[in-house]
């Protein structure tokens, strides 16, 4: 399956976005838990993936009242 990346993200640009290091972005693309484009020149993660995964955090950081960073 093709997948035309938007707007495609390196692991490291993820981890900045994240404020994460980019092993535990490493760690959440081999899990499964953020999905990735593997290209020759390593894996890609589109943008709004990241941003998805971001609401889901800010949505679950107010449900046990606690922050998140804001990307």
């Amino acid at each position: 399956m093709t997948t035309a990346l938007e707007e495609a993200l390196s692991p490291a640009q993820v981890a900045r976005r994240l404020d994460v290091t980019p092993a535990r972005v490493r760690q959440m693309l081999d899990r499964g838990e953020l999905p990735y484009v593997a290209t020759p020149l390593g894996r890609l993660i589109e943008a709004a993936d990241v941003a998805t995964l971001l609401e889901k955090r800010r949505v679950a950081a107010r449900a046990t009242d606690r922050r998140v960073p804001v990307a």
